[in-house]
């Protein structure tokens, strides 16, 4: 839920006259952050002996 929320608050932004080069640099920022989520969420799960 807390990445839905972070993606439509980003999204209202996107859409308030960034150029189209703030708009993918925005983008990027997000997906980057969302990888390292994921890394992260994964790493936890190794650590208690949960491999997926």
């Amino acid at each position: 839920a807390l990445v839905y929320n972070l993606y439509e608050v980003n999204n209202i932004n996107l859409s308030s006259g960034l150029s189209e080069k703030e708009r993918n640099k925005l983008l990027n920022l997000i997906s980057t952050k969302l990888e390292i989520s994921k890394v992260a969420a994964g790493l936890r799960l190794y650590n208690l002996g949960i491999h997926i």
